[in-house]
């Protein structure tokens, strides 16, 4: 008897069935890494707000103690934020997270964010879930899962995390994705990523989990009048991203954030400073 299925459409079967386990236990991980964050936070928040006897400007600086000090030193991969450290593993690193480096991060970011220190939600707790999922593709791959599905893992939990904050499925997904390689998106990386960030919305809704950040939803027909305001905004915000982030990364080099490029300006500094010595023109 003739069989049904081309060997193709098993291939294509198999894996959206992985890709739909994955992104299902990525779903509960994100939720799991957000939601826990920012209800530690409103709790540690709260606890101190009943401590009359400490002035609350302090508990920035009493938070930032341990984290600095102690955390930081010992574990030197938790520093900075999470966000760039996802790129560089799936970029760079197949897909690999250190799970230590990502549990220390999340306490970090509870400290900060729990003493009022001046951070977000976002990039703690989605390097949480990336590097979780990580750690379960290093153990599930190549014992269960075919290696070249190892990149997935961290995607998938970078998804859901986005997911559960903003309840945006597609947008989750795409978010995941996009920020790796914006002009070499790839259908096996776009599509597990939207599962993802779809399981993720579906558990949050199903158990009754709020996002975290809401955009206010406007009902009725827009008026074509208002187009070129929204052009203006729209180029606006894109302009001050732009600037924001020029800022953020000159401001991180100038307090040694990014050890690595501050590094190098240090070197080439001391380069010119040496030239400059050993130049006869440098004293006339």
């Amino acid at each position: 008897m003739k069989s049904l299925y081309k060997k193709e459409d098993l291939i294509s079967l198999t894996f959206l069935f992985q890709w739909s386990c994955i992104a299902i236990l990525a779903g509960a991980v994100g939720n799991l890494c957000v939601h826990g964050l920012v209800c530690l936070v409103v709790r540690l928040n709260s606890f101190l707000f009943s401590i009359r006897t400490v002035p609350q400007i302090l508990w920035p600086l009493l938070g930032a103690v341990p984290v600095g000090l102690l955390l930081y030193k010992l574990v030197p991969g938790a520093m900075g934020e999470g966000i760039p450290s996802y790129l560089e593993s799936v970029r760079n690193g197949h897909g690999k997270l250190s799970l230590r480096d990502s549990v220390f991060k999340f306490f970090a970011a509870l400290l900060t964010l729990g003493t009022f220190g001046n951070g977000g939600a976002f990039g703690p707790s989605g390097r949480m879930s990336a590097g979780l999922m990580s750690s379960l593709g290093k153990h599930l791959t190549p014992r269960i899962l075919p290696d070249s599905l190892m990149q997935i893992f961290p995607i998938c939990g970078m998804a859901a995390a986005m997911g559960a904050m903003i309840h945006s499925p597609i947008g989750g997904g795409l978010f995941a994705v996009e920020i790796i390689l914006k002009t070499n998106m790839r259908y096996k990386q776009i599509f597990p990523a939207v599962l993802a960030s779809t399981s993720s919305v579906f558990i949050a809704r199903h158990l009754g989990l709020k996002p975290i950040i809401q955009f206010p939803l406007i009902h009725g027909i827009m008026n074509v009048d208002i187009l070129p305001i929204l052009l203006l905004v729209t180029f606006s915000a894109g302009l001050l991203g732009k600037i924001f982030i020029l800022s953020y990364r000159r401001i991180s080099i100038l307090f040694q954030r990014n050890h690595k490029t501050s590094q190098r300006r240090r070197t080439a500094s001391g380069r010119r400073i040496c030239r400059s010595f050993r130049d006869p023109f440098w004293f006339r």
